[in-house]
């Protein structure tokens, strides 16, 4: 038998010839990975994309169902026909809005969706006010009232003399359209009451106001205060033209005949 001896010292040597590293094949790898790269990227950028659509979907189906819940709220929580476009919120009776009666039932504020924080705080709002009766109800201006005579059973403007306020009856409710008021402020009023319960609804909508900046002394009020009064053309006497009140609330005034 043969051997194959290899001498000392001597290594066995790969033959095999190696592929010289080219610029084509190193630009070849770098296509491909950028081609990677790329794919990549077009993932990523079709799961942003369809992400977005659904939080966009999820952000329109809150904003319905927040818009649902405030019609459900004016219509059904609080069981009166508010006009649309109005904020509604519900106050306990106290002193300050139960118009003198202990028989005060619910007082609803409403005040136009779209008032601004700074028309909230210096305009007047308009009030719903709910009462078991009209006994001991007195709707104060600054000379004159309004209140129910018993005797009479009819409501009438006491200023010195008394006057019984007309009536308008549309089925079974009654309606009385007044207004009072001061140098201040003044109010439409609307009477709706029922002819065979005693139950009544009063509702409540400004009519003009006085806005004075010169008695402010905080500095940022006083610049608010100018700012709406400029906002809105009072004039030198201090007072907003009637036009503000009955452009924003005539909506409500005119469904005062369908509230109830």
């Amino acid at each position: 038998m043969e051997e194959n001896n290899q001498p000392n010292g001597e290594q066995i040597v790969n033959d095999i010839p190696k592929e010289p590293i080219t610029h084509k094949t190193v630009s070849r790898k770098i296509i491909w990975i950028l081609l990677l790269i790329i794919f990549f990227l077009l993932i990523i950028l079709r799961f942003l994309y369809i992400k977005s659509k659904e939080i966009k979907q999820e952000q329109l189906t809150e904003k319905v169902n927040i818009e649902r819940d405030e019609e459900s709220s004016n219509s059904e929580e609080f069981e009166y026909n508010f006009p649309e476009g109005f904020l509604v919120t519900k106050e306990e009776c106290n002193n300050d809005n139960n118009l003198g009666s202990a028989d005060c039932i619910e007082v609803y504020k409403i005040v136009p969706s779209n008032f601004t924080d700074l028309e909230k705080k210096y305009l007047l709002s308009a009030y719903l006010r709910v009462f078991e009766k009209p006994e001991g109800i007195q709707i104060n201006g600054q000379t004159s009232h309004i209140t129910y005579d018993s005797q009479l059973k009819k409501w009438v403007f006491v200023e010195g003399e008394q006057e019984v306020l007309p009536e308008r009856i549309e089925g079974k409710r009654i309606f009385v359209e007044t207004s009072i008021g001061g140098s201040q402020a003044g109010s439409y009023h609307i009477i709706i009451s029922d002819s065979v319960i005693s139950t009544l609804l009063i509702l409540s909508i400004p009519r003009y106001q006085r806005i004075e900046c010169d008695f402010i002394e905080d500095v940022s009020e006083k610049r608010e205060c100018e700012s709406i009064s400029t906002l809105f053309l009072v004039d030198s006497g201090g007072m907003l033209p009637d036009s503000v009140y009955e452009e924003k609330y005539s909506d409500l005034r005119e469904s005062a005949s369908t509230i109830w």
